[in-house]
């Protein structure tokens, strides 16, 4: 989730309203599967640590009691098993607040700078390459959500840039829906 504040502390919770944002079901059942993909990340990414990290989710019940619990261990499973996902994450950085402190326009009547803030869901390094991750569990297609949440990524990686001091690239959106139809091993 990506916010903005601009002058007296005034924040967006999205710039992007979609039905995923209400915090319904698929909200709940995203963030969940985002818990407990960080904690298998945090935990060692072995089969153990999925199993620890769904059971440590499902005790947090209550911050997602929307989530569909079938789907949050089915695609935390199918998601530990890609061998994609392995050994390219920073655990330490994984749900990492990230600020970036914009100057506004000339046009602007306010003159206040204007502060991004958000917590970005993975940072992944590959070939000494550092890239902002974000997954999404909503119904759009993949390409229809790269297009959709294309701006929040730049955000994210300029966001990162700035928190860190070290270049963080838009990588791209893990799309946890693509995991629907397949049953874990």
């Amino acid at each position: 989730r990506l916010g903005i504040a601009f002058g007296q502390g005034f924040r967006f919770a999205a710039l992007h309203a979609s039905e995923d944002d209400a915090g319904g079901p698929a909200a709940h059942t995203g963030s969940a599967v985002g818990r407990s993909i960080e904690l298998w990340h945090r935990g060692g990414e072995t089969a153990s640590a999925v199993e620890e990290a769904l059971q440590r989710t499902r005790a947090e019940a209550e911050t997602f009691p929307l989530a569909e619990w079938d789907s949050v261990k089915t695609w935390t499973l199918l998601y530990a098993q890609d061998s994609k996902n392995r050994s390219v994450v920073l655990p330490e950085l994984c749900e990492a607040e990230v600020k970036l402190l914009l100057d506004p326009i000339p046009e602007d009547p306010v003159k206040e700078k204007i502060e991004v803030i958000g917590h970005v869901d993975q940072i992944r390094r590959v070939n000494g390459v550092h890239y902002v991750w974000d997954l999404k569990s909503g119904r759009p297609s993949g390409m229809e959500m790269c297009n959709l949440y294309a701006w929040q990524l730049a955000a994210y990686a300029l966001a990162c840039t700035a928190t860190w001091g070290f270049i963080v690239m838009p990588g791209g959106i893990i799309r946890l829906r693509s995991y629907e139809g397949k049953t874990p091993s």
